[in-house]
């Protein structure tokens, strides 16, 4: 809200010690903020194979989950409202998986700059990724249970900043995903086929996204 300078000079005047953040008539040319995405799925399955797999993309904000056409992160068309591109600098994961199968599983998260699909056939590939990591998960009622955390910094996973930076294919306008994309893979290998019970799966995702290129004032 903007302030009449009369009234900004009184605030200086008698509320020495407060900051007096400077008058905008409209959003910054360019900001940076946190979006939150939630994925909470009961019952992730992929009956009567060996390989479950499933992806995020990582530097799309406006539809993050290409299986189910999520749509925009939260915020998102918020902040759309008032810049026309966007580019996500950093990626964050916070999953925890529970195993609903009588049989133990092997989980891999794999970030990948190609997208592999779901259900990817030869998941087990994806424990030599960089930046993959993995963990065994016991049959139900055991230590049924996998939590894993990360963060990625896309510029250096893609090359480094400046290249990341420069290169609009991985930004986009805001009503479209970039031309190059970047997955989060989560992904099991079972040596028994699974059934319909599957996996329960909680994913919180966070991206850290530049918005700029400042849209023009209309009425």
């Amino acid at each position: 809200m903007d302030l009449p300078g009369k009234t900004e000079k009184v605030i200086r005047k008698n509320m020495r010690g407060v900051v007096v953040i400077p008058k905008l008539r409209f959003a910054p040319d360019a900001i940076i903020v946190d979006l939150v995405y939630f994925d909470v799925n009961q019952g992730r399955t992929n009956n009567l194979s060996l390989v479950l797999s499933w992806r995020y993309r990582m530097n799309s904000a406006f539809d993050p989950d290409p299986a189910v056409g999520s749509g925009a992160i939260p915020g998102f068309t918020e902040w759309a409202a008032f810049y026309n591109y966007y580019r996500v600098l950093h990626f964050n994961y916070d999953i925890s998986l529970t195993n609903n199968e009588a049989f133990p599983l092997v989980c891999v998260t794999a970030p990948t700059n190609t997208d592999v699909g779901t259900n990817y056939a030869s998941t087990n590939e994806l424990l030599g990724q960089p930046y993959s990591a993995s963990g065994s998960v016991s049959a139900k009622g055991g230590m049924d249970t996998l939590a894993t955390k990360g963060h990625l910094d896309l510029g250096g996973f893609i090359g480094n900043s400046v290249q990341y930076s420069s290169d609009s294919t991985y930004a986009a306008a805001v009503t479209t995903n970039p031309t190059n994309m970047a997955f989060f893979n989560v992904g099991f290998i079972s040596s028994t086929a699974f059934t319909a019970a599957g996996i329960m799966a909680r994913c919180r995702l966070v991206y850290r996204v530049l918005f700029y290129d400042r849209k023009i004032v209309t009425t």
